[in-house]
């Protein structure tokens, strides 16, 4: 009997592990929890950690061989935290016992023609909308670009906006940065509005795009009232807003010269004060094309470099509600640091390949085992000591990605509660990360 054996023998049937949860009123509560089945042997604890696995991959896949190859590839980026066919192939060859290459077209097969990898995207994109996104509330949808200088590519990501700041990609598309990017726009746009439409569960119009001041364009604003998608975008503040008596200034002189604090403008008879909001309804955008928006809002906090100028597209929109819809965007940044970051995350940025399916296969991989590592982490949580700090060290994703690299050195006991754990949570996706409403 190996040692890590013996150690489940000497745990007693009744273990329980008891810790404090600290309040924000300084008072602790203690709770008691205990594992829900008999102590587990080693190899029992290996055979729940991929079955919790593969009932991920069957969550965002529906083709059972491609199921299977995907369960095995999310176990070695789980366990591996890294998104490198090469190290991923030898995990798989080192857990199947087969050589390298063998190992290397697990990966390979999976998703490898144009209409498996549209299939697949297909039910990853309806999946997530139906497990995360909110059924009667409008949800926040981030639309940004990352780039891969190494190979010259760029992938224009479409993301959820989770309640936890985290963001989860519905829809993406790597092109060649040589492209014109209107047209992957219009692609990735109008393959959102599908999905939403074929989930059935959900209206185009509670779908709220948010995007930065790249997106700000005449073409892009036209697109998206064509497909009846809400939307907040941030645009520059040298861009003219004309007012509906006539008056035109850039958005920093509206904001140099209104005294107004979260109200409709008024005559301006003074500076602007900080910490302020300008509302300015029924606008016109830019100085030569005076385009017709719905609101335009202008805004500058204490310790911002530069003030936010906003165009959304509902008038009954609140400033508050469209200043909190757009500090939400920067979710989309932390997935980017998350998936392509070598200190951070999973190191995809290191990636070379040449193939544009290939890098959105490897997209598709890394978002599905993204939905893991949070549900992990969110496990570890839940079992964790109580901090004192008043802002968490670690992201949920941070202590997901360590607890998936070394969960075989945790104590059976311990290692058995995280998985059983991990496992209540995802059997429940939507109460732990649903997607961030309007307000």
């Amino acid at each position: 009997m190996r040692f890590r054996d013996q150690l489940h023998h000497e745990v007693p049937r009744t273990t329980v592990y008891t810790w404090h949860k600290h309040f924000r009123n300084g008072r602790r509560s203690s709770e008691v929890l205990e594992i829900q089945q008999p102590p587990l042997t080693t190899d029992q604890l290996d055979g729940f950690q991929i079955k919790i696995i593969k009932e991920v991959a069957t969550m965002f896949c529906d083709r059972r061989p491609e199921t299977d190859d995907l369960s095995l590839i999310l176990r070695a980026v789980i366990e591996t935290g890294q998104l490198m066919p090469s190290k991923l192939a030898r995990y798989i060859s080192c857990v199947q016992n087969v050589t390298d290459r063998t190992a290397s077209r697990y990966i390979e097969n999976f998703a490898c023609t144009d209409s498996s990898y549209a299939a697949a995207q297909q039910f990853y994109g309806r999946s997530v909308l139906q497990f995360l996104a909110p059924r009667e509330r409008q949800f926040l949808m981030a639309v940004d670009w990352t780039d891969f200088d190494s190979c010259n590519q760029t992938t224009l990501v479409a993301a959820l906006i989770l309640n936890n700041r985290q963001a989860l990609p519905v829809c993406f598309k790597t092109v060649s940065k040589n492209l014109p990017k209107m047209i992957t726009k219009r692609d990735v746009l109008t393959q959102l509005s599908l999905l939403i439409t074929a989930a059935g569960i959900h209206r185009i119009d509670q779908c709220v795009i948010v995007a930065d001041r790249e997106f700000a364009t005449e073409a892009f604003l036209a697109l998206l009232r064509e497909l009846g998608l809400s939307y907040i975008i941030r645009f520059k503040s040298n861009c003219y807003v004309t007012s509906t008596d006539g008056k035109s200034r850039s958005a920093s002189d509206w904001y140099r010269s209104r005294p107004s604090t979260k109200q409709p403008f008024a005559d301006p008879t003074g500076d602007y004060p900080i910490n302020t909001t300008l509302v300015v309804q029924n606008a016109r955008w830019t100085k030569k094309l005076l385009i017709a928006v719905d609101q335009i809002i202008v805004h500058k906090e204490e310790g911002m470099k530069d003030i936010w100028s906003l165009i959304c597209s509902n008038p009954n929109w609140t400033a508050d509600d469209v200043l909190f819809g757009y500090s939400r965007r920067w979710g989309i940044e932390y997935h980017f640091r998350n998936t392509k970051s070598v200190r951070y995350g999973r190191d995809f940025e290191q990636h070379r390949v040449n193939s544009n399916l290939q890098r959105d296969r490897m997209w598709l991989i890394a978002n599905i085992a993204s939905i893991a590592t949070i549900s992990l982490g969110k496990a570890r949580n839940d079992l964790a000591q109580p901090s004192f700090r008043k802002r968490e060290t670690y992201s949920v994703f941070r202590k997901g990605l360590d607890t998936g690299m070394f969960l075989h050195s945790f104590p059976p006991v311990q290692r058995q509660l995280i998985l059983e754990t991990w496992s209540r949570t995802l059997q429940d996706l939507r109460s732990h990360f649903s997607g961030a409403p309007m307000t």
